[in-house]
């Protein structure tokens, strides 16, 4: 879910979440949400490293090992998550967040977090516009 965003730089607004929902939660009610703050260019950087180490990674598990420890990077919450199993809530641990996704959706978590740090159109011409 986008917000309008004021010119003022994301990584400033640490109050303000950004929700994620993976595309085959779309059509379900509650939709399964993420809630994600933007990074700052610092924790970008992190991130980028992280990434890197992932491609260079020597087996799997060192690999979803890096990818999980991007995503959980901003990572503020979620909503909506319910055990399959059980059917409880799943209460908010950032070091569970592996057992929520498989890996294609992991992926598309990841791509989403980056179009979500990104200041929409509307925002983009308020801070064009300003002195």
């Amino acid at each position: 879910t986008r917000r309008p965003r004021c010119p003022v730089p994301l990584a400033l607004e640490p109050g303000e979440p950004f929700a994620i929902v993976l595309e085959c939660d779309k059509d379900k009610s509650p939709q399964p949400r993420f809630l994600y703050r933007a990074l700052s260019c610092r924790e970008w950087r992190v991130a980028a490293k992280a990434s890197a180490a992932m491609t260079d990674a020597s087996n799997g598990a060192d690999a979803l090992d890096q990818l999980f420890g991007i995503l959980q990077a901003g990572l503020l919450g979620w909503e909506n998550m319910t055990d399959p199993q059980t059917g409880d809530k799943v209460p908010f641990n950032p070091a569970d967040l592996d057992t929520l996704l498989i890996i294609p959706e992991a992926m598309e978590l990841m791509e989403k977090i980056m179009e979500g740090a990104r200041p929409d159109s509307d925002a983009k011409k308020n801070s064009d516009s300003q002195p």
